[in-house]
């Protein structure tokens, strides 16, 4: 009876391997390919890159990864040398975009139901990544489907504001954030979070601003899941990756010693002496972190962070401040906060921002700068998204986005939602006027004025027809 019952069930195990493998047909391996639809649903699709030596017979780890704007080919661009080095499938849903977190989950369901339908997965080994919004629906997806994911890269952002982190995450955490990003502060806090869960983490910066991270760090995040994989025992041990990985990461460390940055230098003897704990003797790295822990210049390095952190939060509330204060003085009791003088304050503050944030030379002020401006932009620009999208305080929607499009003053698609939400709010003149500014400085998706519906009930109207046709808009 037991060895019927196994034959049956390797006969089943042979029928899904076929299946698998005839789903996978006709798509192409080692290269990108930037639209697979899903077999269940086809107003969803993928980007998808397949490892050159796939194949059904063996399971294969994956990495499900979710873009802000639904571009997934970027990440899967981003991932693909890595996958093709450590053998990862990579899928980038063309759905999952900012906006409300189901739509996200649904994209991210629908994902996982067709390429475990279509491909040999190993169901040890799920992995998500994303960027910005797009990190926070993999983290959600982390702690919603606990269990399901054994890793999440956050690239730009960490978990949701809502994400109970009282309590340790239950896959491994890999944070990536530029130097000049505005959440530059959010990642190290959530560094420090997770340290004091003893949660299994690593947060790395490189040289940018709020983007995908680099190839190279793409990469790094993959072999470091690998090594966190060989702890726990969901993939099988391999020395000779170990000593590899390991002298990386020690030269890694060993040049942002040689560089001056100690403090950079003792975070990554320390991440190291973590990360591959367990696999090998890490008693030289932890020697390297205690030595430069002790320094004066690692100490100086970590208050200086500090430093920028609390400068940036101290502009961003000046900021805030002062453009509430321009809607109602009453927001504030200083008097010199009259409207008039509060817009000549904001004005002055972001100037001085935008100076320092254009400087060629990298520098604590630059960083500063950088970080403050893109920071404030992001609020007020998702806020007034936020409304507009629920069609909720129409005129507090264009407050919000005249302030972003101030702090983001030749940015098109910024001064194109502005004449939005004045069209929503009523205000045709200004509509009109600011959306043949977003045309001036290079709006030019008709598509998307087509599209949005603030703007149907002044489409007869003389002066919108004629911008509309500078952008090719169907009237």
């Amino acid at each position: 009876m037991i060895g019927l019952s196994s034959k049956i069930l390797s006969a089943f195990a042979l029928l899904l391997l076929a299946a698998a493998a005839a789903r996978a047909e006709g798509l192409p391996r080692g290269e990108v390919v930037a639209k697979v639809v899903a077999a269940s649903d086809p107003s969803h699709s993928y980007a998808l890159y397949l490892p050159a030596s796939y194949t059904p017979a063996k399971k294969w780890p994956i990495l499900y990864a979710f873009d802000p704007v639904a571009r997934g080919a970027v990440p899967v661009e981003r991932y693909k040398a890595a996958a093709e080095r450590f053998g990862w499938i990579v899928v980038g849903s063309n759905n999952s975009r900012n906006g409300p977190m189901q739509a996200s989950l649904e994209a991210a369901r629908v994902l996982w139901d067709d390429t475990h339908a279509r491909f040999s997965v190993d169901e040890r080994r799920h992995y998500a990544t994303g960027f910005s919004g797009g990190a926070r629906v993999a983290t959600s997806l982390g702690l919603v489907c606990e269990g399901c994911f054994a890793g999440v890269v956050a690239h730009g952002a960490g978990f949701n504001p809502r994400a109970d982190l009282t309590k340790r995450p239950p896959f491994a955490f890999f944070g990536a954030v530029g130097r000049d990003d505005y959440n530059f502060l959010e990642l190290v806090r959530l560094d420090e979070t997770l340290a004091k869960l003893d949660a299994t983490r690593r947060v790395v910066t490189f040289d940018g601003a709020h983007q995908w991270a680099t190839p190279e760090v793409c990469e790094e995040s993959v072999a470091w899941m690998e090594l966190q994989a060989m702890r726990a025992g969901a993939r099988a041990r391999d020395d000779a990756l170990v000593s590899e990985l390991w002298s990386k990461e020690l030269a890694r460390a060993r040049a942002a010693e040689a560089s001056g940055d100690l403090y950079a230098a003792l975070r990554r003897f320390r991440s190291a002496a973590e990360g591959f704990a367990g696999l090998r003797d890490v008693a030289e790295a932890e020697s390297h972190a205690t030595r430069l822990a002790a320094t004066k210049e690692a100490r100086r390095g970590r208050e200086d962070e500090r430093g920028e952190i609390d400068k940036q939060e101290d502009y961003a509330g000046r900021i805030r401040l002062l453009a509430a204060s321009r809607r109602s003085p009453r927001v504030v009791e200083d008097e010199s906060f009259a409207p008039s003088i509060s817009n000549t304050t904001f004005n002055e503050l972001v100037s001085m921002l935008r100076k320092q944030a254009a400087q060629e030379r990298d520098t604590s002020e630059r960083r500063v700068a950088r970080r403050t401006l893109g920071a404030t932009f992001a609020q007020f620009y998702e806020a007034a998204e936020r409304l507009r999208r629920e069609g909720r305080e129409p005129a507090d929607a264009v407050h919000y986005m005249q302030v972003a499009a101030e702090l983001a003053p030749d940015n098109p698609h910024v001064l194109f939602e502005l004449a939005a939400a004045y069209a929503a709010n009523r205000q045709k003149r200004q509509a009109v006027e600011t959306l043949a500014r977003a045309v001036e400085r290079g709006f030019s998706d008709a598509e998307r004025l087509a599209a949005e519906k603030s703007f149907d009930a002044m489409r007869s109207a003389e002066d919108f027809r004629r911008v509309a046709a500078r952008v090719g808009a169907k009237r």
